[in-house]
C-alpha cells in the first residue's frame, strides 16, 4: 500500500508545478463561471487534495535532503579538523611539559599556573578529538564530551583567574628573550583570529563538537593575550598606574569571557540533553 501511494507521489517536480498551476486555474474557473455541478467540485476537491499531498511530499524531500547535505558537510568538517585537532592537542601537550619543567626547575608559580592550563586544555582536546575520529551518530554521546570539555574549561578559567591576581597584584611581568615576543604576539593574533573566524564559520551547523573545538581555541588564544599584554605594556608605557589598570581590564574580560564560554558549555549541553535530543539520540525539531 505505502509503495503504491509513494508511486503515484514520486513525480517530476515540473510536473508538480504543471499541477499546481492547473490547480489554481480551474478554482478561478469554478469561480468565475459560477459552476455548481456537483461531480465536477467533487472532481476538482479530490484533484486539489492530490496536488497539496505532491506539494507536501515534495518539501518534505527537500527538508530531509538538506538536511542530509548538512549531515555530509559536518562529517566532512570533522574529518578534516580531526588532523588540525590532533596537532593543537601534541603541540599543548609539548607546552604542557615545557611549563612543568620551568615550574620545577625555576619554582615559578606563573609557570605551574600556565602548566596546569595547558594540561586542561590538552585533556579537553582529547576529549573532542576521540569523538572526532570514532565519531558516533549519536548526539548524546557528543553532547556528553561537549559538557565534559565545559567543566575543563572551568579548570582553565581558574588557572586564568590564579594569573590575573598574580598580574594584578603582584604585577607580573612575562618576559621573553630577544626578538621572540613579536613572534608570540603573531601566533596569539593567529590563534585569536582562527578561532573567532572558525566559531562563526561552524555555527550554523550546531555541531556540539565543532561548537566545542572553537570554544577551546578562543581559551588558548585569550591565554596568549594575557601573556603578550604583560610583556608589551612595560616595553611601550612608562607608568605604572596605566599598566595596573590596563591589566585590571584585560584581566576582568578575559575571566568573564571564561567564565561564558564554561558555564555555556556545560548549561546549553544539559539542556540539549534534557529537551532537544530524543531517545535515539536524534535533534528534536522545534
Amino acid at each position: 500500500m505505502k509503495e503504491t501511494l509513494l508511486k503515484y507521489l514520486d513525480i517530476p517536480f515540473i510536473l508538480i508545478f504543471i499541477l499546481v498551476i492547473f490547480c489554481v486555474t480551474l478554482w478561478s474557473a469554478f469561480s468565475f463561471f459560477q459552476i455548481t455541478w456537483l461531480p465536477a467540485q467533487l472532481l476538482l476537491f479530490f484533484f486539489t487534495v492530490y496536488v497539496i499531498a505532491l506539494v507536501i511530499y515534495w518539501i518534505r524531500l527537500f527538508i530531509i535532503s538538506k538536511q542530509f547535505q548538512e549531515e555530509l558537510e559536518v562529517w566532512e568538517i570533522i574529518q578534516k579538523k580531526s588532523v588540525s585537532l590532533a596537532l593543537s592537542m601534541e603541540l599543548n601537550l609539548c607546552f604542557s611539559i615545557y611549563y612543568i619543567y620551568g615550574a620545577i626547575r625555576y619554582k615559578s608559580d606563573w609557570f605551574a599556573f600556565v602548566a596546569f592550563f595547558y594540561i586542561s586544555l590538552t585533556i579537553a582536546r582529547f576529549i573532542l578529538l576521540r569523538e572526532f575520529c570514532f565519531n558516533s551518530e549519536s548526539l548524546i554521546t557528543q553532547y556528553k564530551r561537549y559538557i565534559a570539555a565545559g567543566y575543563f574549561m572551568m579548570a582553565m578559567m581558574i588557572c586564568m583567574f590564579l594569573m590575573i591576581l598574580m598580574v594584578v597584584n603582584n604585577n607580573y611581568v612575562v618576559s621573553y628573550p630577544g626578538h621572540s615576543i613579536y613572534i608570540a604576539a603573531i601566533f596569539a593574533l593567529y590563534l585569536i583570529v582562527s578561532a573567532v573566524k572558525g566559531y562563526f564559520r561552524y555555527r550554523k551547523y550546531k555541531n556540539p563538537l565543532l561548537s566545542g573545538n572553537q570554544m577551546i581555541s578562543i581559551s588558548a588564544a585569550l591565554l596568549g593575550i594575557l601573556s603578550l599584554q604583560t610583556a608589551f605594556l612595560p616595553m611601550v608605557d612608562r607608568y605604572p598606574d596605566d599598566i595596573h589598570k590596563m591589566n585590571i581590564f584585560t584581566g576582568c574580560v578575559i575571566f568573564f569571557i571564561m567564565i561564558f564560554m564554561s558555564l555555556y558549555m556545560i548549561i546549553h549541553g544539559g539542556r540539549q540533553l534534557a529537551h532537544g535530543i530524543d531517545e535515539d539520540g536524534n535533534r528534536i525539531q522545534r
